[in-house]
């Protein structure tokens, strides 16, 4: 991916691409977590150990978030896009620079699960902003554009 700096040209996605793409991604997800589940009980489980509900509420549902962080992580700093994001022609790119790093990846995603779990508020933001920029991409200094 070209790390040259961001165009003033691009075009920022609109709020329904997004969502749409955040619907394609969440169908991935729950396949995912699909699979650490029967990874974790097979490990957990093969033998018949028991395992109290609350060791298993408390190891299995950051494994699950630790997954989904490493999924959009992946794709995003790789080519900016998750499967979603491709079905729907849409790329993140970085404030100042096509290329997403690590830290923002990483930062993008937990700010938008905190927003995510406030009812959605991060998309609504992008009715009140001028640039039709998210909560998540503002905090994050990423941008979410037509590709």
């Amino acid at each position: 991916m070209n790390s040259s700096v961001v165009p003033n040209s691009y075009i920022i996605s609109p709020v329904w691409r997004r969502i749409a793409a955040a619907f394609y991604d969440g169908l991935i997800q729950i396949a995912i977590w699909m699979l650490v589940s029967v990874l974790y009980n097979f490990i957990f489980f093969r033998n018949e150990l028991q395992i109290s509900t609350l060791v298993l509420q408390t190891t299995l549902f950051p494994l699950c978030v630790v997954s989904s962080c490493i999924f959009y992580s992946y794709f995003w700093c790789s080519t900016g896009q998750t499967l979603g994001m491709q079905a729907w022609k849409i790329q993140l790119v970085g404030k100042y620079s096509n290329q997403i790093t690590k830290t923002m990846a990483i930062k993008r995603f937990f700010i938008a699960m905190v927003f995510l779990l406030c009812g959605g508020i991060g998309f609504l933001w992008c009715y009140f902003n001028s640039q039709r920029l998210s909560a998540q991409d503002q905090l994050s200094d990423t941008r979410v554009i037509v590709k």
